[in-house]
């Protein structure tokens, strides 16, 4: 049976450094920019949120509740569209509502991936992934958002952490304290 660790003391969560705050809502202004540019039809239901102090921000990054423990980013994809971005305060949600689909879809997909690839100098941190409960991923470490280069991701694996709800959701709701 595994060993579980309950993360019951705020201490345990990370703290919130401003710089870093920062170089989050400079990758956020950048993408949301790009989305509005690439998505303005009717046809086509992607939008990025309209801030991130409004968005939905989890404290664990995926469904093992893992989490980043250094200062660095990736960005997750599903069904070919980018979702969210991991951040050592957790997983921040990049989509508006929850429809993907349009009639002209597959390039402006690609464009925007492109666009991400490239502007944030990306490596794929974890392959696409196709079974029968969906497609998840790729995962892209980002590497660089303006002149910033960041330290590669680390992710706690080793073991899973339960977050005692009620400070997760206050450390959520300080942090979105702290986007513009």
């Amino acid at each position: 049976m595994e060993e579980h660790t309950i993360m019951s003391d705020s201490n345990k969560l990370p703290n919130i450094n401003t710089e870093f705050i920062s170089t989050i809502q400079n990758f956020f202004n950048q993408y949301k920019e790009k989305v509005s540019a690439l998505y303005d039809s009717k046809n086509f239901h992607f939008d990025a949120p309209d801030d991130l102090k409004n968005t939905d921000i989890h404290y664990y990054i995926n469904r093992l509740n893992q989490r980043i423990e250094n200062e660095s980013m990736a960005i997750e994809f599903y069904y070919g569209m980018p979702s969210s971005l991991w951040t050592p305060y957790g997983k921040i949600r990049l989509v508006k509502g929850d429809c993907w689909y349009a009639n002209d879809g597959y390039d402006k997909k690609k464009e925007l991936e492109n666009f991400i690839k490239e502007n944030f100098l990306t490596s794929e941190l974890i392959p696409l992934t196709k079974n029968f409960d969906g497609e998840y991923g790729p995962v892209y470490q980002i590497n660089k958002i303006g002149e910033k280069e960041l330290e590669p991701v680390k992710i706690i694996s080793d073991q899973y952490f339960l977050i005692d709800y009620e400070k997760g959701q206050n450390f959520v709701e300080e942090l979105k304290k702290r986007f513009e």
